[in-house]
């Protein structure tokens, strides 16, 4: 047993960062092999979101500040990206390529930002791999880039710094990883959360004097400096500098209380999706225990053994400041949602008003998965039997003292993540992606071939037969986003901030619409991101074929369409009475195996 025991210790202190080649190939498995029937969500992946750095390639080398594709005009800056450094995918690639090396690259650097950053706390390439694996089957948002899942990796870039006492060649690794991360991940979303920390503990650092900190400050520096860099434009827009009115002065926040500080702890949230439900029992038991061992049980427990208690002692704070700072991010949150904070906001203008602060949360995916491999490292590292041998701390070793099996440990740390780690398997994409493979896309998930119905929507540009860009086309019932993939220009679509005087002018197509549905109208009229063309009859976008289906009551204002320059409109139903309404059908298409039915109308004169 020995031999197992020292092969098995010896294993975890290498390094097995190339395990991260075999865990992604299983991993990017399913969406390799589905090519373009893999699956993906539709919110704030495929539709418009995907098409901020879509319209970014397509401009790279000849900006422009407005963007004629969609909403007859959208400015850049309402489109911006999360992830800059993947912009030029998008101008060399199709836009399916482009994705799929995008969403490749960061489920890569996942695992790798995540493993090297345990590594680095603990000291153990085995929770390392356990940590990587984790983030890695998250279901995170690609297009995001490394805003959700880059954290580690900025951790692990700053640790690398700490240990270096002076600028050197030795920087030049942690000072790439900080480019990477910060123009991978977005300041407003996520980014200004590890400027405040690194802000906090440069000012720490600075008022204690503490030595050899150059190479920590030079990060700190060029982290904000290549952010400000990046969003020069943001930064010109909070000082009042914006050359055009956003529609978000209009915009009206709403909160969901206090209360869902607890919600957000236990279970995390959908735009952020940690999964970390199974981790907080164990992490919290083992923090009580071993926090007793250390305190009331210390002389029991470790005996004579210094270095070995200063050891543990470490490894356990860390972990309780994780869990305690889990739960601080959980009540900034709340006091977010609250009436106080929400009322206050509404009140404001500009950044001030439209900066959601509680997307500190958004650190969860990554401080709930490091917190728990801390914490479970404490009976690795507490039942291994190290003690110190030597009072000189320049020759201190470790022998084994009654330390349990490495196979016991090993094991036991396994079952407590069990619970999560199946729980992360059945709700992430690639188990979805795992189904429609299986089922030979035949378990009713809509695909990327689905949405875009790139066939169909050919035939359409085909049948109309002119230059995309002089004419303007709207949609009923389906994603405005399907219409851009084709290269047609809209005028409805969604973006973060376009011009108020344009939404303005697009009310009065759906003004009557909007007086049937009070859903819609508060929507619309207090938000209003997707200026879309809505039914009140027909919720949603219609998506899958509904050959029952038919708008009986559509009333939609064709003259303000006409104003806004749109020239056909693209229907997932049959419009009754079309010609009444203003709408002169002009064909309809479909495929056997096509997603949708649509009706294409024009606008009468």
């Amino acid at each position: 047993m020995d031999h197992i025991d020292n092969g098995i210790r010896k294993l975890d202190q290498k390094s097995l960062w190339f395990l991260a080649l075999p865990i992604w190939g299983i991993f990017m498995s399913y969406y390799f092999l589905l090519g373009k029937n893999v699956v993906f969500e539709i919110n704030d992946v495929l539709d418009e979101s995907l098409f901020n750095y879509v319209l970014q390639g397509k401009y790279l080398f000849h900006p422009v500040k407005v963007f004629p594709e969609m909403l007859t005009g959208v400015p850049a800056s309402g489109m911006s990206v999360s992830s800059p450094i993947f912009v030029p995918l998008y101008h060399f690639f199709p836009v399916f390529t482009a994705f799929m090396i995008q969403f490749s690259i960061t489920a890569l650097t996942a695992f790798l930002g995540m493993y090297a950053c345990v590594r680095k706390l603990t000291g153990s390439s085995f929770m390392g791999v356990i940590a990587g694996t984790a983030l890695m089957w998250l279901p995170w948002n690609p297009i995001y880039g490394l805003s959700q899942i880059g954290i580690p990796l900025l951790l692990y870039a700053f640790l690398c710094l700490l240990e270096i006492k002076r600028v050197s060649l030795k920087v030049a690794l942690p000072f790439c990883m900080i480019l990477y991360y910060t123009f991978g991940a977005h300041l407003v979303w996520i980014g200004f959360a590890p400027a405040i920390i690194l802000g906090f503990l440069t000012a720490v650092f600075l008022i204690r004097k503490r030595a050899g900190m150059a190479p920590f400050y030079w990060g700190v520096g060029l982290f904000g400096a290549s952010y400000v860099l990046i969003n020069k434009d943001l930064f010109v827009d909070f000082f009042g500098g914006t050359d055009f009115v956003s529609h978000r002065t209009e915009s009206i926040i709403d909160g969901s209380g206090f209360g869902t500080a607890w919600g957000l702890f236990w279970y995390g949230d959908t735009y952020a999706p940690s999964l970390h439900h199974y981790l907080i029992l164990p992490i919290a038991l083992l923090l009580v225990i071993y926090g007793l061992r250390l305190t009331i049980f210390r002389k029991h427990c470790f005996g004579d053994a210094p270095a070995f208690f200063e050891k543990t002692k470490r490894l356990y704070v860390r972990a309780l400041l994780l869990f305690v700072g889990n739960i601080v991010i959980a009540l900034i949150y709340g006091l977010c949602e609250s009436r106080w904070i929400i009322d206050w906001r509404n009140a404001q203008t500009g950044i001030l008003k439209f900066f959601q602060f509680k997307r500190i949360y958004w650190l969860y995916l990554a401080t709930w998965y490091i917190d728990g491999a801390l914490a479970l490292m404490l009976p690795a590292i507490y039942h291994s039997g190290f003690r110190c041998r030597g009072e000189d701390k320049r020759e201190q070793k470790y022998e084994i003292a009654g330390g349990w099996p490495q196979v016991c440990i090993w094991g036991m740390i396994l079952m407590l993540c069990l619970p999560t780690a199946w729980y992360i398997r059945q709700n992430s994409n690639w188990i979805l992606n795992k189904s429609q493979y299986k089922n030979h896309c035949n378990v009713g998930l809509v695909s990327w071939k689905d949405f875009y119905a790139e066939d169909l929507m050919k035939q359409i540009k085909d049948y109309i037969g002119k230059p995309q860009e002089t004419y303007h086309v709207a949609s009923l019932g389906i994603s405005p986003a399907v219409s851009l993939e084709a290269g047609f220009y809209t005028i409805d679509g969604y973006s973060n901030s376009y011009f108020l005087d344009y939404k303005h002018r697009f009310r009065p197509i759906i003004e009557k619409e909007l007086e049937k549905s009070d859903y819609y109208r508060t929507y619309f009229d207090t938000w209003g991101n997707r200026c879309y063309i809505v039914a009140a009859e027909g919720p949603g976008n219609l998506g899958r074929k509904n050959p029952e289906f038919v708008y009986r009551n559509l009333e939609l204002n064709t003259s303000a369409m006409k104003k806004l320059g749109c020239d056909y409109l693209l229907s997932a139903a049959e419009i009754e009475g079309a010609e009444q309404r203003g709408f002169v059908l002009q064909s309809v298409f479909e495929q056997e195996d096509s997603f949708y039915r649509i009706w294409l109308y024009s606008l009468k004169e």
